[in-house]
């Protein structure tokens, strides 16, 4: 895995700023195994970022009693941030764990808003929980099914928003 997939990785699931310390971090540490590397101006050859800074096509990275690194920005260009993220279309991801003991966690979709019904069906498709019945603004939303006072076995989800309709089938096994 290259320091560019490990970016793409990291930043996405933390936010650019909580994380670009702990990025900077890492790359002084993985630079002893990658074939990039931070190129130092000046001190020691080991240390911690203490401080930032870009002039010109170049990221600087000061650091404590161990000298200034540069590293050229365009090493970091292909890490984007995605900024539409609202869905295309109605979804229902499958749950997750599957199988599961005692609750999971469904995930769905709304491109647009619209009133949303999510319920939880057994194998004679007789409706055991209603997770959700509501109006809802576009997004992407998850929800947890709490199981404890269910049995073993087969059952389904089931989201209805505006003439969008799929059921899908969970294991719960305690």
């Amino acid at each position: 895995m290259n320091t560019k997939s490990v970016l793409r990785i990291i930043l996405r699931i933390l936010s650019f700023r909580a994380c670009l310390f702990f990025l900077l971090q890492f790359l002084f540490i993985y630079n002893t195994v990658s074939q990039a590397q931070w190129v130092q101006t000046n001190g020691p050859s080991e240390g911690y970022v203490q401080m930032l800074a870009v002039s010109g096509v170049n990221l600087f990275a000061g650091t404590y009693s161990t000298g200034v690194w540069k590293r050229p920005l365009s090493e970091f260009t292909d890490v984007t941030e995605e900024v539409n993220n609202m869905p295309q279309g109605f979804t229902l991801s499958q749950n997750f764990p599957n199988p599961f003991n005692p609750s999971t966690t469904i995930k769905f979709s709304l491109p647009k808003a619209t009133h949303v019904t999510l319920s939880i069906y057994n194998s004679l498709g007789q409706e055991v929980s209603k997770l959700i019945s509501k109006d809802m603004n576009a997004g992407v939303y998850t929800t947890e099914w709490n199981a404890t006072s269910f049995a073993s076995g087969v059952y389904y989800y089931r989201i209805v928003a505006s003439g969008f309709v799929q059921t899908k089938k969970l294991l719960l096994l305690k």
